[in-house]
């Protein structure tokens, strides 16, 4: 099969996992939405990570916050046109966008979304919850009757395999070393993160906070988070996208991983964790407690800074009996079957024209 995956160009290992997986199953995965755009080539299947994917790869928008409504009325017309002979799977990684405060921009994204899961033949989800959460969002037809295939994570596998840096040693300071990494999205979770830092009582603690994101790119903002950080013995903070190397090796570092969100749908940050042998706290929100249940992670509430503080506790006091399920969770060769093995099924129901799929 011809594969179009429209966003595997970006640094994402979750993406690059899947591909790589479908691609040991001899299929060939694709990435550019140019191709789908301005030409007449059509893949036999579209895998629709993220509504913005069909941007992030395309000529056509060279930023996503240049997103317009004929951007929008263009794709919804080309994916009208070919989803007659092309099968198109929407993963639904977030139920709906993230806010960024920018009325327009916002409204453009909502809609944006809608296209994506309104085009889809079938829905690909990371766990039990979102499939409740993508009918409290959207009108019923765009979910009402679809089919729908509920799958895990995956470890890091590529990244793990790639850079992960054996050849130097690992620089760690005498402490219960926090690493949260990801975006930071809203103020309001730098904040949490910091106060519940604070708050818990583990002697030596230090907290490492990675990641960019609309918080630290926002130049107000930024000599507040410099006073911030300053202010507060043991917490470090990057303000930028870790590379891959200075990733695996702040994970190898850590003794604990901390999922920073308030509101989500899911997170690959329990299953970076795992890859590398950690213990995460996550917040009780979409499918995370399925991803942490599945990992031996700890839940906290979002937004209670002494949920928080008591999970860092409760991993500080645990960590010398913390263990992994072996295996954690399927591998990737295990979760591109699966995906194959739907894809199939999808055929046999005819919601595409006859087409072969080899």
């Amino acid at each position: 099969m011809k594969i179009l995956i429209p966003d595997l160009c970006v640094p994402n290992t979750y993406i690059h996992d899947l591909a790589f997986a479908l691609e040991e199953l001899g299929h060939e995965v694709l990435w550019n939405s140019d191709n789908l755009f301005f030409s007449q080539w059509v893949p036999d299947v579209i895998v629709s990570q993220w509504a913005e994917g069909y941007f992030r790869t395309s000529s056509f928008l060279k930023e996503i916050t240049n997103l317009q409504p004929h951007h929008l009325e263009f794709l919804e017309n080309k994916l009208k046109q070919i989803k007659k002979k092309t099968l198109i799977l929407a993963f639904v990684h977030n139920v709906k966008p993230r806010p960024t405060g920018i009325r327009q921009f916002d409204k453009n994204l909502e809609k944006l979304f809608q296209i994506n899961y309104d085009s889809a033949h079938a829905f690909v989800h990371l766990g039990k919850q979102s499939i409740s959460e993508l009918s409290t969002y959207y009108p019923e037809y765009i979910y009402k009757n679809k089919p729908l295939l509920t799958i895990s994570h995956g470890l890091h596998e590529q990244l793990k395999l790639n850079y992960l840096p054996l050849d130097r040693p690992i620089d760690k300071a005498d402490s219960f070393r926090i690493f949260v990494p990801g975006a930071i999205r809203f103020w309001s979770e730098l904040t949490f993160l910091i106060r519940a830092f604070i708050k818990a009582k583990i002697p030596k603690k230090q907290s490492i906070i990675a990641g960019n994101g609309y918080v630290l790119e926002r130049s107000p903002l930024k000599p507040l988070r410099r006073t911030l950080i300053k202010s507060i013995p043991g917490v470090f903070l990057y303000g930028r996208r870790l590379d891959d190397k200075t990733l695996c090796r702040e994970t190898i570092a850590a003794d604990l991983v901390i999922a920073p969100r308030l509101q989500a749908t899911n997170s690959g940050i329990p299953y970076l964790a795992a890859t590398f042998g950690k213990r995460c706290l996550g917040p009780n929100v979409g499918n995370i407690p399925e991803a942490l249940k599945e990992l031996n992670g700890i839940l906290f509430e979002p937004g209670d800074i002494s949920s928080l503080a008591r999970a860092m506790e409760k991993a500080y006091h645990e960590r010398d009996y913390f263990s992994l399920p072996e295996p954690p969770c399927p591998s990737w060769r295990e979760i591109a079957q699966q995906i194959e093995s739907f894809i199939f099924t999808l055929k046999n129901r005819n919601l595409v024209s006859n087409k072969s799929f080899n």
